[in-house]
């Protein structure tokens, strides 16, 4: 039988470059296969994919070699050949919105394969209704979130059903709902044999894994690790955390505790009920948590009574009143499209709210110099400003701001030092790696030195090395009284480093304002905002219900004692 998918030693050089980005791949995508491609930033994955679906070498150029069949037909040589057939939602949304409204977003695809007008409008409601798009079906695409924009582009991606679906970090932006969302109708298409065959590329997996049958782990541009989950991620989890790979959170546990079941190795917890299975076997005493105990605060920025929308009559922010403190690590969290990221517009004085007052240092925002409060787009393509160089576009604040050459240079040094970024310092800023764009991002705020520092979605698109890297540095700022911000949708990252959470509400309103570990526990507020615990603090509610505080991390777990369980 024809593989749907077939590779034979698949090279590929993009222009210009004498490496290969892809290194002899070959392997094969039977139908029914929900495959997880897993890899560090840059190992190639969004390239992998782009060929799969025949946009490289077309695009952009490049040499190639190898084979890619789509059914027996090589779709290098006769890139016509299956059009419809491979269907893929890239990473960044905005790359791939073609019009101007959600309904002609979704209708595109299906159209352009010339199918009936009837069949177009079924599957134009069945994918907003699938992707929690219904209420804005009608809505200006570019000014929606970047949430609301992924869930269109893989709504669009959805309505073509394509025999092969090739998902590119599509979750990377959603609340934890619309992720399981995703999923499920993914699921469906694959059971009802919309789609013959899925697959996903993604940092973090720990959403994913239960609809996984395969795993495969490139490492730069080659083949590593391929198999059933049970065999790549039950076997090679330190493999995998060496490749700068996050590991999901249930595995990590189970490695930790040296637990196998009926003696077995091809067994592994996709889930936290399965791993609570296994643990309540072992009758595990709760553990203690040592709670730091509140410290006094000084205030550092003050929003009273705030309101804003972009439209008259509907307010997207309503009536917001908060106060943050400085050298705190703040996240602003909320469901796709309740107003975060708008939060922090005005925070930043990019927009002026329409009633209500934001002081930082008790200076009006919009009266305070330049840099005080620094802004991190979730997008790095959209921060820079200087296409010739990193040293430039670092340096372009600060000629703004009139300093010195001297203090130019000595900040510049400083921030390229301080994220590793010296060896890149004359390469053009459009040209470097998500995980270098991303870090280039945060330095042109913090080469301003600004007070406050908001970051929106930072951790996109990085593998666990770099998020490590990254909160790191942002940690040692906090600990120095930077106040840093962040709106994110990693609860596991949150639980992990922050020690404040803000939740944004469907209304516009905040909900929530407490620790993170008091969030994770209150599960009202959790489902009124599509949201969800990260999964070792599932795992603690499960094992020991009426025990506070409970371990929210897996770093939590290993240290409270429960890791000297034995089979």
């Amino acid at each position: 039988m024809t593989p749907l998918l077939c590779l034979q030693h698949l090279t590929y050089y993009y222009p210009q470059s004498t490496t290969p980005s892809l290194d002899d791949i070959s392997f094969e995508i039977g139908p029914g296969e929900f495959v997880l491609l897993m890899g560090a930033s840059g190992s190639s994955k969004t390239t992998l994919l782009q060929v799969i679906a025949g946009l490289l070498p077309y695009s952009v150029g490049g040499r190639i070699k190898g084979n890619v069949l789509i059914e027996g037909t090589d779709i290098i040589r006769t890139p016509q050949a299956k059009r419809g057939v491979v269907g893929l939602v890239l990473q960044d949304p905005e790359s791939q919105l073609v019009s101007l409204t959600v309904e002609d977003e979704i209708r595109f695809g299906p159209e352009n394969l010339l199918l009936p007008r009837e069949e177009v409008n079924t599957r134009l409601e069945w994918a907003l209704d699938r992707c929690r798009l219904t209420e804005i079906r009608n809505a200006f695409v570019y000014a929606l979130s970047g949430g609301q924009k992924q869930r269109i582009v893989i709504a669009a991606g959805l309505a073509m059903k394509p025999r092969l679906l090739c998902l590119d970090g599509p979750t990377t932006n959603l609340d934890p709902m619309g992720t399981h969302e995703v999923m499920k109708v993914t699921q469906e298409l694959l059971r009802d044999g919309s789609v013959e065959s899925v697959i996903i590329s993604s940092n973090k997996v720990d959403g994913l894994l239960p609809y996984a049958t395969r795993i495969i782990v490139i490492d730069q541009g080659k083949v590593v690790l391929d198999g059933k989950p049970e065999e790549v991620i039950g076997q090679y989890v330190k493999e995998l955390q060496e490749l700068g790979l996050f590991v999901p959170e249930m595995a990590r546990l189970f490695t930790e505790y040296h637990f196998s079941q009926n003696g077995s190795r091809g067994w592994l917890p996709r889930t936290v009920s399965d791993m609570a299975a296994l643990l309540e076997t072992k009758n595990l005493a709760a553990p203690h948590i040592a709670v730091e105990p509140k410290t006094p605060v000084i205030s550092i920025a003050a929003l009273n009574h705030v309101s804003f929308g972009y439209t008259p009559g509907k307010k997207v922010l309503r009536d917001i009143s908060l106060t943050i403190q400085k050298g705190q690590f703040l996240a602003v969290v909320g469901q796709n499209g309740s107003g975060k990221t708008t939060l922090m517009n005005l925070l930043a004085g990019l927009r002026e709210p329409q009633s209500g007052s934001i002081l930082v240092d008790g200076i009006n925002v919009r009266d305070l110099r330049p840099g005080t409060v620094g802004y991190v787009f979730q997008s790095p393509d959209h921060q820079f400003v200087d296409p010739t160089s990193v040293w430039n576009e670092l340096a372009f604040g600060l000629k703004q701001l009139k300093y010195s050459e001297e203090m130019i240079n000595q900040r510049v040094t400083s921030v390229l030092e301080l994220f590793g970024l010296q060896g890149i310092k004359d390469t053009i800023p459009y040209d470097l790696s998500m995980g270098q764009k991303r870090f280039l991002s945060v330095a042109t705020m913090l080469v301003l030195q600004p007070k406050i520092l908001i970051l929106d979605e930072p951790t996109t698109g990085l593998d666990a090395r770099l998020t490590t890297k990254l909160m790191t540095i942002l940690q040692k700022l906090v600990e120095e009284g930077m106040t840093v911000i962040q709106v994110s949708h990693d609860m596991e990252q949150i639980a992990q480093y922050c020690q404040r959470v803000v939740v944004i509400g469907s209304e516009g309103n905040i909900v929530f304002d407490d620790t993170p570990r008091t969030l994770f526990a209150n599960q009202p507020v959790l489902q009124s905002t599509m949201l969800e615990a990260p999964p070792a603090s599932r795992l603690a509610q499960t094992l020991w219900p009426n025990h506070s505080p409970l371990p929210i991390t897996v770093e939590e777990f290993q240290l409270s004692g429960g890791n000297h369980a034995t089979t």
